[in-house]
């Protein structure tokens, strides 16, 4: 029994981190070897906000103009997607905020709300009440909506495409995502699917699936390890001396890891 193991010298640089390329010293025969994955090690470190998974682009329409907004790719909670939409607000010099009494006030906010397990959207008629934070901002009789036109009304639990409030009002607005019966998702990719090109695997959708694991309980910055015992077999049907190991989530997408590096452990025995 051979043990091979993939790592960050194996992984394919196209941006995703997620195949891996290993010269065997030899050609193997097609139905005289069985395959296994044994083990891995794997930062979690997959975004949760990407272009990948169209969930990073959101619309705010203000006084009748409309502002789009791309999300910088990375992992967010709802404290820091908060905060990056204060960011657009602070830096855009359309979109009003307000200081009052020395803190930053602004018209947009989501936030967790836990008593009803959901999120909600907060949008203040922007009134001054305070110190002008952009002087060329319009602040009294403004109209605000806000548009989630790509995935990312799924990970915060909103309707997609659809602008909030849905007509223009002249008082503050709010808004659970429980109110649309729909659940946040922050985690797109809840499964990772081990592919290997030597076998064709009868039992899985994916013919070349030869483990499919599905984290539990694992925060952003951790480790995924996990160790396949006893070893799931399966026959090698290909003849070659490349062995492929890639990664893909429950859509059969391309998983991207923002570290490449890990260790994958793969068992080849003969028959």
């Amino acid at each position: 029994m051979n043990i091979i193991t993939l790592n960050q010298s194996n992984v394919q640089n196209d941006g995703y981190n997620n195949r891996f390329i290993y010269k065997l010293n030899r050609q193997l025969d097609s139905n005289k070897f069985k395959i296994s994955l044994f083990s891995f090690s794997i930062p979690y470190s997959i975004p949760n906000i990407s272009s990948i998974y169209n969930n990073n682009t959101f619309q705010i329409k203000y006084n009748n103009i409309t502002y789009n907004f791309t999300i910088d790719e990375g992992y967010y909670d709802m404290n820091s997607l908060n905060n990056y939409f204060k960011y657009v607000q602070k830096n855009t010099l359309a979109l009003p905020y307000n200081v009052v009494n020395g803190i930053d006030t602004f018209f947009l906010e989501i936030i967790e709300n836990q008593t009803y397990y959901s999120t909600q959207l907060i949008l203040k008629k922007a009134t001054l009440s305070g110190v002008a934070g952009h002087n060329t901002a319009v602040y009294n009789n403004n109209t605000f909506q806000i548009k989630f036109n790509s995935n990312l009304s799924e990970l915060l639990g909103f309707k997609k495409d659809v602008f909030y409030p849905p007509s223009v009002q002249s008082v503050d607005y709010s808004i659970l995502s429980k109110d649309e019966n729909l659940i946040p998702n922050f985690t797109p990719v809840f499964s990772l699917n081990f592919n290997c090109n030597l076998i064709e695997n009868e039992f899985s959708q994916n013919s070349q699936t030869i483990f499919t694991y599905v984290p539990l309980n694992i925060t952003y910055g951790s480790l995924f390890y996990f160790q396949i015992n006893p070893p799931l077999f399966f026959i090698s049907t290909q003849k070659t001396d490349k062995l492929i190991i890639e990664i893909f989530d429950q859509n059969n997408n391309k998983v991207k890891f923002l570290d490449n590096n890990m260790a994958i452990n793969v068992l080849i025995e003969r028959i």
